[in-house]
């Protein structure tokens, strides 16, 4: 296996469920993860070196921030959710999915920045270092941005759970 093989089948699936968190539509995630790896083996070509995972997450997020603002009135398919009915799914499994769902829709009401550094942050596991280098931030501004957004969804949250 060639070093471009192997860097795309260590992180596809990475990059494209990071973009399918902030679409919500499973193909533009395709074509953005797609995307990212023809960048990616044009950078090796051309540089003739590697880079870091944070470059990955850096790219495939500016080719997502591209591919919105080119598709005007874009709107998210909710592809996520599959038609079940309740009665085959067991009450835990259920319980898991309807949190899922409620942190999904508050996530989507989040400014995309906050969405993005929550996603990068709680989802993807990144470090501050990682994430300022993918949102070309310092890392005060990160930790900052951060507690900003957790604050947000945590009052989102809570508005929500007193309408049910």
């Amino acid at each position: 296996m060639d070093g471009f093989s192997k860097l795309y089948s260590l992180h596809y699936a990475e990059i494209f469920s990071y973009i399918l968190k902030l679409s919500k539509d499973k193909y533009i995630a395709e074509d953005v993860a797609q995307e990212t790896f023809i960048k990616a083996f044009e950078y090796i070509i051309t540089n003739k070196s590697i880079f870091n995972k944070s470059w990955l997450y850096k790219v495939s997020f500016n080719l997502f921030i591209d591919k919105t603002r080119r598709a005007k009135n874009v709107e998210y398919k909710d592809e996520l959710k599959e038609p079940l009915s309740i009665e085959y799914i067991p009450h835990e499994e259920f319980e898991k999915k309807e949190e899922r769902e409620k942190i999904q829709s508050i996530l989507d009401l989040l400014p995309l920045i906050h969405k993005n550094i929550l996603i990068l942050r709680e989802y993807k596991e990144l470090s501050y270092e990682e994430i300022g280098e993918i949102l070309e931030m310092k890392v005060s501004n990160v930790k900052s941005n951060i507690f900003r957004a957790r604050q947000r969804f945590r009052r989102l949250y809570k508005e929500l759970e007193e309408k049910i």
